[in-house]
């Protein structure tokens, strides 16, 4: 089954907060693309990728899609011709010239220019995906623990199969405590040293490597979530990991 017709949590625990006139999204960004060397790793699709804060549809043109802008009735009535669509706008979402990014994209640019100026979302050598492909009607923080289980669950089999695409080698960047904690309960092998004060943070970042399908993933992750840092917190996470990540990538 396609990720984006996928509708496996309706009628259970998180099914009424699921966002389902929104077309999941399994990765931001251009999956394919020769230049990828590094994957930052989220939560799920903010609603504000696909509605303003009072609730209305964003313009077509500066928007992720919606169900409906196919004309379909529900996300299993897609088409294979509105997959190929939803594709190419997930691919195109950081080179459309008519749209601005998400402002969590926009901080998490800052931190992986300062790691390598060469890693840029922009530029094709970085994509974005998260532990859940649908976007729900709040924010991740306000979900009930049961609800955040289920959706996580449910949707570890895309999770796995948008990991598969990364060519061998990809950086993979885990934002904050679940994130880490879900990769550890994918039953994956990986490998990481002990936790390590972050660069004038009182809080803890790891660094380790990923095995999956063959392929061997350099990995770092911390514990408080990039998009609540301050400007300040996220130029030191940058500093961490440019100078804790490549000790690894050269070594």
């Amino acid at each position: 089954m396609a990720i984006e017709t996928c509708e496996k949590c309706l009628g259970k625990a998180a099914g009424d907060q699921i966002a389902l006139a929104c077309v999941p999204v399994p990765y931001f960004g251009e999956i394919a693309s020769k230049s990828l060397e590094v994957a930052t790793i989220g939560l799920n699709p903010a609603w504000s990728e696909f509605y303003t804060n009072k609730g209305f549809a964003l313009p077509r043109s500066i928007r992720l899609p919606l169900v409906e802008d196919y004309g379909r009735n529900s996300r299993k009535d897609l088409t294979t011709a509105d997959l190929e669509d939803s594709t190419i706008k997930r691919d195109n979402y950081f080179v459309n010239p008519d749209r601005n990014w998400h402002p969590y994209f926009e901080k998490f640019e800052g931190i992986i220019n300062r790691c390598n100026p060469a890693w840029s979302y922009a530029l094709g050598s970085a994509i974005h995906f998260d532990l859940v492909a649908c976007t729900t009607k709040t924010t991740w923080g306000k979900l009930n623990p049961t609800t955040k289980s289920v959706l996580a669950e449910n949707c570890r089999p895309h999770f796995l199969n948008t990991l598969a695409q990364l060519p061998h080698g990809t950086a993979l960047l885990l934002d904050g405590k679940r994130v880490f904690d879900e990769i550890n309960n994918l039953g994956l092998r990986i490998e990481q040293t002990a936790p390590e004060p972050r660069y004038l943070l009182n809080e803890l970042g790891y660094r380790g490597r990923l095995f999956y399908d063959g392929r061997e993933y350099p990995l770092r992750a911390w514990h408080f979530y990039m998009n609540h840092m301050t400007t300040h917190h996220r130029a030191m996470l940058g500093y961490w990991l440019k100078t804790s990540f490549f000790k690894q990538l050269q070594g």
